[in-house]
């Protein structure tokens, strides 16, 4: 009985870390789309962005979310019985942990920046800085791509199972 509820409230807060960090993703994508617009478009909408994720109740949510998820997610890899698992689960369980070497360096990177020395990280800058180097602007943008694939298609295909799991109780 208490497994089961410990197991209950563990899945529970993995969906709502998950859900937490699939939106902010979704709309951290959005705000990078408006740069096809233009570098300007993108920094406008990026003080809306910043509005809300950047709040300190938001900023707490949005980092307890991550850890909850990331630690919550080894525990699960750590406590599986069998590692024969269906595609969908390889591709759930694996996504996360490659796109993390990526993402590690772009949270810090943008966290030093921007908390320690007060640099305002504004796309003007992100640009200016990736066009220093082409040949590693490239590396970079082959990098980011895959991470965003990945941390996507995690997001995309956890959204899918909770809603196929919510669909067998109706």
């Amino acid at each position: 009985m208490v497994n089961e509820d410990l197991n209950s409230m563990i899945r529970r807060v993995r969906i709502i870390s998950g859900i937490v960090l699939f939106l902010y993703s979704a709309t951290h994508l959005m705000n990078h789309s408006f740069a096809v617009v233009s570098i300007a478009a993108a920094d406008v909408v990026r003080e809306y962005f910043l509005m809300v994720w950047r709040h300190p109740v938001m900023e707490i949510i949005l980092f307890a979310s991550l850890a909850g998820h990331i630690l919550l997610g080894v525990y699960a890899v750590l406590t599986r019985r069998s590692f024969k698992m269906t595609l969908r689960e390889w591709l759930q369980t694996t996504l996360p942990f490659i796109a993390m070497i990526a993402l590690l360096q772009h949270v810090s990177a943008n966290a030093i920046m921007s908390r320690f020395y007060g640099v305002e990280d504004n796309y003007e800058l992100v640009f200016s800085a990736v066009m220093v180097d082409p040949e590693l602007a490239t590396m970079n943008t082959v990098f980011y791509l895959l991470m965003m694939i990945f941390i996507w298609g995690h997001g995309v295909i956890g959204i899918n199972g909770l809603l196929s799991y919510r669909a067998e109780f109706y």
